[in-house]
């Protein structure tokens, strides 16, 4: 049976987004390269182009579904938890959260 509250604010939707921001960020910056520490400048250029892929998703994302404190909130709670999981650092997740909610606006 489904959850209509579930349905009603979005959570399958937003999380679901929120998954794949944070595949983005798997996809061009390795974890390996955020736990050995000291970015270099091919990794930064690699973490810049996900950020930039990242800001482009949302903004399209903005522009087809409202997005309220509710929905801005869970998006950024997900992606930050999803990062963790994949084995980010805290502050590596940290960073690129607030990265991303500035792009939520």
């Amino acid at each position: 049976m489904l959850n209509p509250l579930k349905n009603l604010f979005g959570n399958n939707d937003a999380d679901e987004f929120a998954r794949s921001l944070a595949s983005v960020i798997a996809e061009r910056y390795s974890v390996a390269s955020e736990v050995q520490g000291g970015r270099n400048k091919r990794d930064e250029k690699r973490l810049g182009r996900a950020l930039s892929i990242i800001q482009n998703e949302v903004r399209d994302y903005k522009s087809s579904h409202r997005l309220g404190v509710y929905r801005k909130a869970r998006i950024s709670n997900t992606f930050k938890w999803e990062l963790k999981e994949m084995g980010y650092t805290e502050a590596f997740a940290d960073e690129v959260t607030n990265t991303l909610v500035m792009h939520l606006g």
